[in-house]
């Protein structure tokens, strides 16, 4: 059985690390869905960078 997890990505919600790819917001980008308490989140959830257009580089 070959499990493909994603590396270091844990739930902002729980702290999970049972999560899995949920597809793309509208601003392209990747949202992930926790197994554990079925919440949808971004790697922006519950950040500096949350409700803003620039990236993390910028």
């Amino acid at each position: 059985m070959n499990v493909k997890s994603e590396s270091k990505i844990i739930c902002p919600i729980c702290g999970s690390s049972s999560v899995k790819k949920n597809g793309k917001d509208s601003y392209e980008k990747q949202r992930y869905f926790c197994n554990d308490c079925h919440r949808s989140f971004s790697e922006n959830t519950k950040t500096l960078f949350f409700c803003s257009h620039f990236t993390k580089d910028q």
